[in-house]
């Protein structure tokens, strides 16, 4: 069965003010950005940050989305190898599409 979901709140990963308020609001899932919001001086920080946010931040119930880079640069590659194995919900790609883990 396919979850529906109404409500998302793109995050700003690297302000943890922020990261814990999308933590605590009313929102169906919480997309932590990879992409434009984050500075190419601080992609690998941020690769990190996200996997790390996705294993250790208690969501309540949250769907985590990662909105990875652009799928024809290098730099999602690196997104995707960094964040996979921490499970977020799903990838949401640069392009705009978003692929869940619902089975």
């Amino acid at each position: 069965m396919t979850k529906l979901r109404r409500t998302f709140m793109m995050t700003p990963l690297l302000e943890d003010y922020k990261v814990n308020k999308a933590a605590n609001c009313a929102v169906d899932a919480v997309v932590l950005d990879l992409e434009d919001g984050i500075h190419p001086d601080r992609k690998v920080e941020a690769r990190h940050r996200a996997a790390e946010l996705v294993r250790t931040i208690d969501w309540r119930g949250k769907d985590i989305v990662v909105r990875v880079n652009h799928m024809t640069t290098a730099a999602a590659r690196e997104d995707i190898l960094a964040v996979a194995p921490s499970r977020p919900s799903a990838p949401r790609h640069g392009d705009g599409g978003v692929r869940t883990n619902d089975h």
